[in-house]
This record gives structure tokens, C-alpha cells and sequence, in this order.
């Protein structure tokens, strides 16, 4: 039940679901994507609770156990901010991340 609690109040902060699985102090604190049909594809930038690390990401399309996975990439820290960008990539109907980051 707390599960599905923290999900329905991610999902209304930020539009989108993010899980959040990885060990350590350092957290996203929020994230926004955006999709480009022209180029297939989606944009993240975000806000982490550390100065400078590695997030790795795994993008799925929907929740759940019926979750589809898209697309895995590795973004760098800098400032508490991160941005990527992965291409070739089927538009989500529910984009929800599960992450590990890696602080240094």
C-alpha cells in the first residue's frame, strides 16, 4: 500500500512516474521529459539531492508489472542537475524511470 501511495504522489508531481531503487544519500528530486515525434526522441532533464555523480536510468513505458521497458542510459551529474537524451525511441504512453546513482 505504501508503494502505491508514494506512485500516485510522484505521478502527480511530475506528470510522470519514477521509481527510486537505488542504495546511497543521493535522490532525484524531480524530472520532466519531453517527446519528439520528428526524432524519436525523449528528453530528460532533472534535479538530484547531490553536487556530482552518475545516474543511470531505465525507462519504461506504463507501470506495474505489465511495464514495458524502452531504453537503458547513463547521465552525469553536475551543479545537482542532469540531462539526456535518447533517441530512437517509441513514445510512452506513461513514462516512469527507475534509477541507480552512483555519487562521487
Amino acid at each position: 500500500m505504501r508503494s502505491v501511495i508514494a506512485a500516485a504522489a510522484c505521478l502527480a508531481a511530475t506528470g510522470a512516474l519514477a521509481c527510486d531503487d537505488h542504495v546511497g544519500e543521493c535522490e532525484i528530486e524531480d524530472w520532466v521529459y519531453d517527446y519528439t515525434a520528428m526524432m524519436e526522441a525523449i528528453t530528460i532533464d532533472g534535479v538530484t539531492t547531490c553536487n556530482s555523480g552518475k545516474v543511470r536510468l531505465r525507462l519504461y513505458d506504463g507501470e506495474g508489472e505489465g511495464q514495458k521497458l524502452l531504453a537503458v542510459d547513463t547521465a552525469y551529474i553536475e551543479g545537482h542537475i542532469f540531462e539526456t537524451i535518447i533517441l530512437q525511441i517509441e513514445e510512452p504512453e506513461v513514462l516512469s524511470i527507475k534509477y541507480s546513482i552512483d555519487p562521487s
